[in-house]
């Protein structure tokens, strides 16, 4: 039997009986094609698209081009932290494509210019950097950066875990305490995540 599990979101009310110790953080972000010129929506734009009652970029001063939504799959912490976001249910969303990680999600959005997807910004920021045509929207007036994430100040963000069934002790905690030293801050920014706040 395993000692330690992950989630990529907080615990909720019913895992009481877990130990959930912080380790990351990752931003979460609205993505376009490049080719949209769309340089920002509004939450309520984003409800709207996402929901189907927007079906062309040009009903949100974009182009005249049919949106296609991209959205994350049943079981996705993503998923749950968009929807408790903007204050979605599952069964509100329209979507067209539905994917499971955050790969999938950039290579959908890169290969149609009327795509709109969110993803994790450290993955995106890296994609983009590699040549992915994808931008990242600001949310709330709030550039979508790692860097902003790291300072708190970004709107749509998830604490990343190790979760253990009750308190753990010796070797399983020694890997958790190394697991949230500054020791590892380079692995968690290797992955694009960004180290937990001390």
């Amino acid at each position: 039997m395993a000692g330690i599990g992950m989630i990529s979101r907080a615990p909720a009310e019913d895992e009481a009986d877990l130990g959930a110790f912080l380790v990351a953080i990752d931003g979460i972000g609205i993505i376009v094609h490049t080719d949209n010129p769309v340089a920002e929506l509004t939450d309520a734009q984003i409800v709207a698209l996402f929901t189907g009652q927007v079906r062309n970029w040009r009903d949100v001063e974009g182009p005249d081009l049919q949106v296609t939504v991209v959205n994350k799959a049943e079981g996705r912490s993503t998923l749950e932290l968009f929807l408790a976001h903007f204050r979605l249910g599952n069964r509100q969303i329209r979507a067209d494509v539905v994917i499971g990680d955050n790969q999938q999600g950039i290579k959908t959005v890169s290969a149609n210019p009327g795509a709109v997807g969110y993803v994790s910004i450290g993955t995106a920021e890296r994609e983009i950097r590699e040549g992915a045509p994808i931008r990242l929207l600001p949310l709330g007036g709030v550039p979508a950066t790692v860097d902003n994430v790291r300072r708190g100040q970004f709107p749509l963000a998830r604490p990343l875990h190790l979760v253990t069934l009750g308190a753990p002790a010796g070797t399983t905690l020694a890997f958790i305490e190394f697991a949230r030293s500054e020791v590892v801050d380079d692995l968690v920014e290797e992955h694009f995540f960004v180290p937990r706040p001390r």
